[in-house]
């Protein structure tokens, strides 16, 4: 915008936007001329307004292998106010842990690392709209590892002649080295190993040692419902008779004996246990169960 006062002996010129200027000034009556002689348009001196600088705010958050992260930048211009969707050009420098990856700091990348390690970080602002350029400069931040918690491993009940194991499997985190498992009631070992010592480390504990550690679980003692008696009625015949209990479909861990007679007359059947260490009864109890029964007199007809 230019502006000439109404006397002529001032001109004003205003501009707001980035550029370099260039006026030229003519007189337009023919009646006048400079006061240095002549009447030839006058170019005054280029004149520039430069980009504002603003200001970059960088926040580097706290960063574990794994994460989608984000690095948060404010920008603020002219009068602090914040410079909406600025475009910004981010670089990144550094190494991994173990040093398998690593980007020069004299050929940084635009992508940003994900393997744990010591990285540096870069807001580059171009220059755009009424605004020079400028960056954050590198600033250093860390890509941890992620932390493995020891897998809880549920205990399990003994089966009868049944070798068996943790289930645990392989994933992204750790391998499942040994897991050989085992047949009765006792505490067994699985080991595991961290799939990559750069990105994982394991929480600690005192089955820890390096990138393995150790988890326990165990075979408990199989829960068995008690037997109830036999409700048939048994009378004399002559043939051997045989008391059954119901053994709630326990028959293979459990013993029955004393269960047979052939002469008419009171009997002991006895429910035992077959091995009271992987086994015992739902009331934590491993003695044998008893049952009285009996064989009644034969009825002669007089």
């Amino acid at each position: 915008t230019i502006v000439v006062s109404e006397d002529g002996r001032t001109l004003t010129l205003t501009a707001t936007e980035v550029g370099t200027y260039s006026v030229t000034i003519s007189i337009k009556d023919e009646n006048y001329q400079w006061s240095t002689g002549g009447a030839d348009p006058i170019t005054l001196d280029d004149f520039t307004i430069m980009g504002a600088n603003p200001t970059l705010q960088l926040t580097i958050p706290t960063i574990h292998y794994g994460d989608q992260y984000e690095m948060g930048l404010t920008v603020t211009g002219i009068g602090g106010q914040t410079i909406e969707n600025p475009r910004i050009i981010w670089t990144y420098y550094g190494s991994s842990y173990d040093g398998r990856t690593t980007i020069s700091s004299d050929h940084p990348s635009n992508t940003a690392p994900t393997e744990a390690g010591n990285w540096y970080v870069q807001a580059e602002f171009p220059e755009q709209g009424n605004y020079a350029s400028t960056n954050t400069g590198y600033q250093n931040f860390e890509i941890q590892r992620q932390v493995v918690s020891l897998p809880n491993v549920d205990s399990k009940q003994y089966i009868l002649n049944q070798n068996q194991t943790s289930e645990l499997v392989s994933n992204a985190q750790y391998n499942v080295v040994t897991d050989n498992g085992g047949t009765n009631v006792g505490r067994y070992p699985v080991t595991l190993e961290l799939t990559s010592t750069n990105n994982y480390i394991w929480e600690s504990g005192s089955t820890v040692s390096g990138n393995q550690a150790t988890v326990y679980w165990g075979i408990t003692p199989r829960i068995l419902e008690k037997p109830d008696s036999d409700t048939t009625t048994f009378t004399y015949t002559g043939e051997t008779l045989t008391y059954n209990p119901d053994l709630k479909g326990n028959g293979a861990y459990l013993s029955v004996t004393r269960n047979t007679g052939r002469d008419a007359g009171g009997y002991t059947a006895v429910v035992s246990l077959n091995d009271s260490v992987n086994t015992r009864w739902e009331d934590n109890t491993t003695e044998n169960v008893t049952f009285a029964w009996s064989i009644g007199r034969q009825g002669i007809p007089v």
